[in-house]
């Protein structure tokens, strides 16, 4: 994979959303729940993982591809066919929200406050080889800002304050 560095103004370190082949999961904090995505279905199964047990089954939007779990336990999932990010609350198991950002997202990673949401996005209106990063406020749910990058971006690893890598296909 290709990376990109871009300089961010006002973002904070985190930890990168690891790539995962096959289905995308996470766990939640405390490791007592997996996160799978299952995007046929569109929908995230919550399972217990001592037992394998679904805990719950979660619409979400169109497509689902990638999810990362936030330090409080809020779910965020990437829906590449409806070009929104749907948050989820732990042990509510209901979509709280539904955000609105560009084409085919692909990749999110949040900042250590955790009051934005970098998503990287694997195409543009403008070009299918050119995609872009955008940086989502979680507190009203508004995008920030939305910078093109050159390439098809898979995902995003925030590097320190105001760094990002953008990583492609």
């Amino acid at each position: 994979m290709l990376a990109v560095s871009l300089v961010l103004a006002g973002c904070n370190e985190s930890k990168p959303l690891p790539l995962l082949s096959g289905a995308a999961r996470a766990h939640s904090q405390d490791r007592q729940l997996l996160y799978v995505v299952d995007s046929e279905n569109d929908l995230v199964r919550v399972q217990n993982t001592k037992t394998h047990k679904d805990v719950a089954k979660v619409k979400v939007g169109r497509a689902p591809e990638a999810v990362l779990v936030g330090n409080d336990d809020r779910i965020f999932v990437s829906n590449r066919g409806e070009r929104s990010v749907s948050v989820i609350r732990r042990g509510t198991w209901k979509e709280e929200a539904r955000i609105p950002v560009g084409v085919e997202p692909v990749g999110m990673a949040l900042s250590d406050d955790e009051q934005t949401l970098y998503v990287a996005h694997g195409m543009s209106l403008d070009a299918v080889d050119k995609g872009s990063l955008a940086a989502i406020d979680l507190q009203d749910l508004r995008k920030k800002w939305e910078l093109p990058v050159k390439g098809q971006p898979s995902g995003v690893i925030l590097k320190g304050k105001d760094r990002a890598e953008v990583l492609r296909r």
